[in-house]
């Protein structure tokens, strides 16, 4: 059964999201102040409801400015929820670093990405709740082709896909239903990708 988020919505709140009991949550009503506050003075709405699983992966796209942490710094603090994700070494950077790792961000090195893929499966397995979101374009730049690591971790640790789109026209944040995956690499990666077409990035 699940629960309507600690956040009321209302005409003016920005947020208007159904959070379940099996997400992993960082209770901090300062923070979530913060958050609230800071999605409403950037005219940024967050829409959807998540599905009731402790472990997922949330694909989140377009990605293409470096605005898109920012706002979603916010709409993490404002929803109260815990998340991992993965972030070039090169952004740690004091004071920065502090507000990544406090919101769970960590460090890889894009250069030298082997064994990303089964330490994600790894932490999967022996996690009791674990979202975490991946950008799948790798990068803030255009790219022809996405990266499929998050469907192999997806495969291997059987845990759901989930979409969250950053359209900046509407500036709302919204998270979609599950995909329904059939396990062939390209096909999966190909109607996901199809998925975030109608939702434009910053630049």
């Amino acid at each position: 059964m699940e629960s309507k988020a600690n956040i009321k919505p209302v005409n003016s709140s920005p947020i208007d999201v159904e959070i379940s009991q099996s997400a992993p949550r960082t209770i901090h009503p300062v923070l979530s102040r913060i958050g609230i506050r800071g999605l409403r003075f950037l005219g940024w709405k967050i829409r959807g409801r998540f599905v009731d699983q402790p472990k997922i992966i949330v694909v989140v796209a377009p990605h293409s400015s470096n605005w898109d942490w920012i706002i979603g710094v916010f709409g993490l603090w404002a929803l109260e929820l815990r998340f991992r994700y993965l972030i070039k070494k090169q952004a740690m950077i004091w004071p920065l670093s502090l507000i990544i790792r406090r919101t769970g961000g960590i460090p890889i090195d894009r250069s030298r990405p082997v064994g990303i893929v089964d330490q994600l499966v790894d932490e999967f397995n022996v996690s009791d709740k674990l979202w975490y979101a991946i950008t799948p374009e790798g990068t803030r730049k255009s790219v022809s082709r996405w990266k499929n690591g998050f469907l192999r971790v997806a495969y291997e640790a059987k845990v759901p896909v989930v979409p969250v789109s950053i359209d900046y026209p509407s500036r709302q944040i919204c998270i979609g239903d599950p995909f329904d995956l059939c396990g062939e690499i390209d096909t999966d990666l190909d109607n996901i990708r199809q998925y975030f077409v109608p939702f434009s990035g910053r630049i």
